[in-house]
């Protein structure tokens, strides 16, 4: 539960501006309480924005009671992508922060964030406790573990993607980001945190915090849940993972995506393999199958610390993506979510001590 010790003293000085966007669609029952969260931040040099990516529910009547406090952009519903690049095109601060409109933020986060704020930071990453759908916080930490502070390179070589936690855990550099905007609205429709945390680590420092500055929220009414595409969710991963590599590789040049090419591991092949037959866009003009295979094959034969069960239960994933017609792959890689569409408030946390995050952050001092 949060405690006094749980946020560090900051200085009181104010050289950097933090912009917070919150970005909402269709989450009027939550949106107020990141309004709420982002105004009431210790730190005052904060501009507040929030993007309605046109929402059919209440969302933009609330939202428009806090027009006099924040900033308001409203847009044709475009997904993350459209809504993270209209946020970040009216934002005016050295630092900004992406919230998710059904999280919210401790009143210290944006003095912590510009107090440790140096120049050669491109993103900072920090965890958040885990809320239920009414606002109760418990001990439980998203991620549960901190994220190992590595540059891009070893972290695509370690585990072929970049680990994000969620959206709403990272604050970016505005000079970083402005350098990968606007992103691709129609393949950033999900998942746009891989594009933003990945590029924005190719340009400067990556700095991972302990100190919990907000609460996620955990329901079963998730954005991406609602907008998984026809080829299931695990099939949807597969995609956007393969389609940020692409990026990266645009990004990076040539000469030092051959430098990481020669060092991923087989998952990355795996996803490339698996979306050259999902996807008719795939990233990659230039990959055949029996060469992706080939890769494939070779990444598991060098993968450390493989068990000979592993290493068959691998080949197999390679011989399955290979040979199965479409169709079948399709039916593979979507699993069932009726699990996940069962009604929000039944879904738990960890059976802890449990305080409104409201509560919870008045007694921060």
């Amino acid at each position: 539960m949060p405690d006094e010790d749980a946020i560090p003293t900051v200085c009181t000085q104010m050289p950097y501006r933090v912009s917070i966007i919150i970005r909402n669609y269709n989450y009027s029952t939550y949106v107020s309480d990141a309004i709420d969260s982002a105004l009431a931040q210790t730190y005052t040099n904060v501009q507040v924005i929030v993007v309605d990516d046109g929402s059919t529910d209440a969302s933009r009547v609330v939202i428009h009671h806090y027009a006099p406090q924040c900033e308001i952009v409203l847009q044709e519903n475009g997904g993350e992508g459209a809504a993270v690049n209209a946020g970040v095109a009216a934002a005016n601060g050295d630092i900004i922060i992406i919230l998710d409109s059904d999280d919210v933020l401790a009143p210290s986060a944006a003095a912590v964030l510009a107090a440790l704020w140096r120049p050669d930071l491109s993103r900072v990453h920090y965890p958040m406790w885990v809320m239920n759908h009414g606002g109760m916080v418990s001990e439980e930490l998203k991620p549960r573990h901190m994220i190992e502070p590595l540059e891009l390179g070893a972290y695509l070589h370690r585990f072929g993607e970049v680990p994000s936690g969620a959206l709403s855990c990272n604050a970016y550099a505005a000079s970083a980001l402005r350098r990968i905007l606007p992103m691709d609205p129609v393949r950033w429709r999900s998942a746009s945190d891989g594009y933003l945390n990945a590029l924005t680590m190719a340009q400067g420092s990556f700095l991972s915090l302990r100190t919990p500055l907000g609460a996620w929220r955990r329901h079963a009414t998730n954005w991406t849940l609602r907008n998984s595409t026809k080829i299931g969710s695990t099939g949807f991963a597969v995609v956007a993972h393969t389609q940020l590599h692409a990026d990266v590789r645009k990004f990076v040049g040539e000469d030092k995506w051959a430098e990481m090419n020669a060092k991923l591991p087989v998952y990355h092949w795996l996803h490339r393999l698996f979306s050259r037959r999902l996807n008719p866009d795939h990233p990659f003009e230039d990959d055949r199958l029996l060469d992706l295979a080939g890769h494939c094959v070779s990444a598991i034969a060098v993968r450390p610390n493989t068990s000979f069960l592993r290493a068959a239960m691998l080949y197999a994933g390679v011989a399955t993506g290979v040979l199965l017609p479409r169709a079948f792959l399709r039916t593979i890689l979507a699993p069932s979510v009726r699990l996940a569409r069962r009604d929000s408030r039944s879904v738990r946390i960890r059976p802890r001590e449990e305080k409104h995050w409201r509560q919870a952050f008045s007694e921060i001092k």
